[in-house]
């Protein structure tokens, strides 16, 4: 998912308008789900894949339709699709839930199109995309370190299957009613059955191997984009650096490489932070996390090991609360 499904002012309230709210605007109108109608009732995102809001004639249910195209060439249902009707292989409750997937479907639309789709549940409170960089809101370290751990733990889910995701990052990391992660976007998944990795990730959050098209462990890369989340949790929203280019007119990546300490320094002068806002432990973690070779970076299992992963986390409950503290706190200053 490469959009904020919603601004963080109207991500509570299921009501508020968004991309569209047009039914003429919707690739179609109602689909069945359990012998129930879905009415969709508006866009949430216009990305690689139109991503729309229904809700079930009955409970009052909603749910997030994701809706892919056919290939048109050869008449059959996108690759991109059967991907991610993977999310059903992980069942775990930091992984966004897969309720139905359809293979076909005639749109309503004057295209007259196939698609296929996948009913998923609705993550109501956006992505952490939205909460760190749309809203500016500073997690702290408590509940970056609570998110980072359950990232892990969905992840888990997905590599204990032998498969790997390969597009994290935090448009990729949903939040639902009650602000627990949920790991979603699985079309560029990896399992071990694919002939070949299809995934070039994502600018600045991906591994090298995946920039270069050339990965042998997927898993491993799936490493590497933890270390660089790790880091945007920290910072509220900043990149190490740039894959790309230099970051503020210094080559970030090759300092890190050669020169641990400078790297540092830098990034609490670029932060206006002191060294201990760097700790060691999370120091550590970082580096370990986005070696450039691959099979020197830790596995899931020896991640828990490092100690900044360690430290004290909030409950969900605990969680919840202190995440409305801080979007309330955050609402305030902006009135």
């Amino acid at each position: 998912m490469t959009c904020t499904c919603t601004s963080r002012a109207s991500s509570l309230d299921s009501n508020s308008s968004t991309t569209s709210t047009s039914t003429e605007d919707f690739l179609f109108s109602s689909i069945s789900h359990n012998q129930n109608k879905l009415f969709i009732t508006r866009r949430l995102c216009e990305s690689k894949f139109t991503i729309s809001l229904a809700k079930e004639n009955i409970t009052k249910t909603t749910y997030a339709i994701k809706a892919f195209p056919w290939d048109k060439k050869y008449n059959v249902p996108c690759l991109s699709y059967a991907k991610e009707c993977r999310i059903a292989q992980f069942p775990h409750p930091n992984i966004i839930t897969a309720f139905d997937c359809q293979q076909e479907l005639q749109t309503e639309d004057s295209s007259n199109q196939k698609i296929s789709y996948t009913i998923m549940e609705y993550a109501k409170n956006g992505d952490l995309h939205n909460v760190i960089i749309s809203d500016k809101i500073n997690l702290g370290d408590i509940i970056s370190r609570t998110y980072f751990r359950q990232l892990v733990a969905g992840l888990e889910a997905i590599h204990e299957k032998g498969a790997a995701h390969l597009d994290l990052k935090l448009d990729n990391l949903l939040l639902d009613e009650n602000f627990r992660l949920k790991i979603t976007d699985f079309d560029l998944c990896w399992h071990p059955e694919d002939p070949k990795v299809i995934s070039k990730g994502s600018v600045n959050f991906r591994a090298p191997e995946l920039a270069t098209g050339i990965c042998e462990n997927p898993q491993k890369a799936d490493m590497y984009s933890l270390g660089i989340i790790l880091f945007v949790l920290k910072t509220s929203g900043r990149l190490p650096y740039d894959e790309k280019g230099f970051l503020n007119g210094i080559d970030m990546k090759s300092l890190l490489k050669n020169n641990q300490s400078g790297f540092w320094q830098k990034q609490c002068e670029m932060l206006n932070k002191k060294a201990s806002f760097f700790p060691l432990d999370f120091r550590k973690l970082f580096v370990s996390l986005t070696e450039e070779d691959a099979e020197k970076r830790p596995s899931l299992k020896e991640i828990k090991e490092f100690v900044w992963y360690s430290k004290f986390t909030y409950s969900d409950k605990e969680l919840a609360l202190h995440m409305r503290d801080k979007i309330n706190e955050t609402l305030e200053i902006h009135v």
